[in-house]
């Protein structure tokens, strides 16, 4: 049950920084990006963030996992296309930074997640 509700925390926390980091890409200075702020991964972020928001409001422990699992393996799929350079990677230009997030946020999420059965 304590892990049922680390998912809950996690998303609470995960979806409102999905969305910041979707507007911050759009805003922040070129000088200072150590982390892609493509258009399209912007977008990508901002989408994700507003569907882990709705996911939240169902109040649905299943709901909330699923999309921990899911989330968390795109992540791991991001990781992986960056490296084979399989789409969306031409949209999204990850840099290394990207790629250690997606790689520990990915695992971090499936596990937990799974782990919560």
């Amino acid at each position: 049950m304590v892990l049922e509700n680390l998912n809950f925390l996690i998303l609470v926390i995960l979806a409102p920084l999905l969305v910041l980091a979707g507007i911050l890409g759009f805003i922040t200075p070129t000088g200072l990006k150590k982390i892609s702020t493509e258009p399209a991964y912007n977008i990508f972020h901002i989408v994700c963030g507003l569907s882990g928001a709705v996911v939240l409001l169902s109040n649905n422990d299943d709901a909330v996992k699923t999309f921990n699992i899911v989330f968390g393996l795109l992540n791991l799929y991001q990781f992986a296309a960056s490296y084979a350079h399989q789409f969306p990677s031409q949209y999204f230009k990850w840099t290394r930074t990207d790629n250690l997030i997606h790689l520990l946020i990915g695992t971090f999420l499936v596990t937990v997640a799974l782990l919560g059965e």
